[in-house]
């Protein structure tokens, strides 16, 4: 490319130095045990004003808020449940898939109303340019759809519910952490998750509420795929580095042994 003023150089120079700048800051909070970075490339190349995208910026908020939220996600999971990080697709930030390994029911889509049992299914967390002021949307695999009156048979996508955020008062937001923890429920179809007030596929009403009356739903205990308050403790602590060992006791005049300092010497 020919640049003619000395202007254009500039510009050019200083859009990589940012660059250098941006993707060092992508790497210190680059902690999650995953293949690739999770942000959009089209989305970064915005923030540093190169290759003429306008999808406006991803701040520093945005991702600490995604790094905290996936951090708790991954201290409250068991080893039952297994994310994966995709491309994120254009319009959003990041892309989680969880692999679920506990006993469900699914169905193909639109006008299936016989369930079929099986032992795992997958679903998909997109975290939204925006986030966490936009709702994020949670989703399952084509012809492998949750049999739930929660789920969208259509398109597949799960309930959670409205999202809520208030930068005055944060403590009442939603959180990625609730969605994952409420699609989780709806897998196992806890009851007290199913929202027959408002259903998604109204469709496998009779059937859910059969099946739950005969004690056949929820299919297992949450505890399989969800870790007890004292368990999310010992997750995090396990990630915290141990304190030094003590000094062993006092042995002889082993000067780097004692445990008491020595005596000041006498006054000559």
């Amino acid at each position: 490319m020919d640049f003619k003023t000395k202007e254009e150089i500039e510009a050019i120079n200083k859009a990589i130095r940012e660059r250098s700048r941006y993707i060092e800051y992508l790497r210190k909070y680059e902690e999650m045990p995953l293949q690739s970075p999770p942000w959009n490339t089209e989305r970064r190349l915005a923030i540093l004003g190169i290759g003429g995208v306008n999808m406006g910026y991803i701040t520093k908020e945005e991702i600490e808020a995604i790094r905290n939220e996936y951090l708790d996600i991954r201290d409250m999971l068991t080893d039952k449940v297994k994310i994966e990080r995709h491309k994120a697709p254009a319009g959003a930030d990041c892309l989680l898939k969880f692999h679920v390994d506990a006993p469900t029911y699914i169905i193909k889509g639109a006008g299936d109303i016989n369930p079929v049992r099986t032992d795992y299914i997958d679903f998909y967390l997109k975290i939204n340019n925006g986030f966490p002021k936009v709702k994020p949307e949670v989703y399952y695999e084509e012809g492998r759809i949750l049999a739930s009156i929660n789920v969208y048979p259509v398109s597949g996508s799960q309930c959670i519910d409205d999202w809520h955020y208030d930068e005055q008062n944060a403590g009442m937001n939603s959180t990625l952490v609730g969605a994952v923890k409420k699609t989780l429920m709806d897998i196992i179809h806890e009851p007290s998750v199913s929202n027959y007030k408002s259903m998604a596929n109204s469709s496998l009403s009779s059937w859910q509420e059969t099946l739950t009356s005969n004690g056949m739903l929820p299919t297992c205990p949450l505890s399989r795929l969800i870790r007890t308050g004292n368990e999310m403790k010992a997750a995090r602590s396990s990630s915290v580095p141990p304190l030094p060992a003590k000094r062993p006791a006092a042995t002889g005049t082993n000067p780097v042994a004692r445990t008491n300092p020595p005596a000041l010497p006498g006054r000559r």
